[in-house]
């Protein structure tokens, strides 16, 4: 299976001739290189953790331009009804729901977003880097409104008998029952200050063989920023030294689970 990260939280996926994609987003940061709905069409159906827009904006001009399917929760389908997707393209899927696309097969659970801290928040606004990137800062603003998050998911998924636990925001929703001792887990790193203590948990709770770390970019500043991950390496391996890790090149694609 063939795994690549595209920057923030868009993630491929491909086993045999199937391919899939989890919150495609080109990113507004031109520095970066930014993916066109173009090249973002070619990856087959779509799945949506939460409806935030560095998740979902993109996916009506992608749907436009290729036959895909959206799975996303129910207000994240609203927001692309919203913007003209044909409804027939859309599957809403609720915690439990189990979906089986080629050789994925995908189990849908209750997720959580993370909270931002006040320290973290602070800092994002009281930067010059808002005055650099103004309109840039305006855009998010209306974005913000325009996606709401609506319900966050988390999927599993089972492919070639391995298991991959797939988050598009570093939270953890009371009374799910998540698997342990997966052989990925994909794990958003960023939306605290103290993110190298705070993910601590998710992992001494699923221990998983490997992880894969995504969303640390800085795809759409100034409220996207560059999160350093090696704290947060250096700690993993103190108490789990067994763990290994993945850190991507943004449009890498890795080989894995072989």
């Amino acid at each position: 299976m063939e795994i690549r990260w595209l920057g923030t939280a868009a993630i491929s996926y491909k086993q045999d001739d199937r391919t899939i994609i989890f919150d495609p987003y080109g990113g507004t940061n031109k520095k970066l290189g930014c993916y066109s709905a173009q090249e973002l069409a070619t990856y087959g159906d779509i799945f949506i953790t939460h409806g935030h827009f560095d998740h979902l904006a993109d996916v009506p001009a992608i749907m436009a331009l290729n036959k895909a399917k959206v799975y996303c929760a129910h207000l994240a389908a609203q927001s692309l009804i919203n913007l003209g997707v044909d409804q027939s393209r859309i599957t809403v899927v609720t915690p439990g729901r189990k979906i089986v696309a080629g050789p994925f097969n995908i189990r849908v659970l209750k997720g959580k977003h993370i909270d931002f801290d006040r320290k973290l928040i602070l800092k994002t606004l009281l930067n010059l880097r808002v005055l650099r990137y103004f309109r840039n800062f305006l855009k998010v603003l209306s974005m913000t409104k325009k996606f709401p998050e609506g319900q966050t998911l988390i999927y599993e998924m089972e492919v070639d008998g391995k298991k991959i636990m797939h988050m598009g925001s570093l939270a953890l929703a009371e009374g799910e029952n998540y698997p342990q001792n997966v052989d990925i887990l994909v794990l958003p790193f960023q939306g605290r200050s103290d993110l190298e203590m705070y993910a601590l948990p998710f992992v001494a709770g699923i221990k998983p063989k490997i992880i894969y770390l995504h969303h640390f970019d800085d795809t759409f500043p100034p409220i996207s920023n560059t999160i350093s991950t090696d704290k947060f390496v250096q700690n993993v391996r103190k108490d789990f030294p067994e763990i290994k890790f993945i850190i991507p090149l943004r449009g890498s694609e890795i080989s894995i689970l072989e």
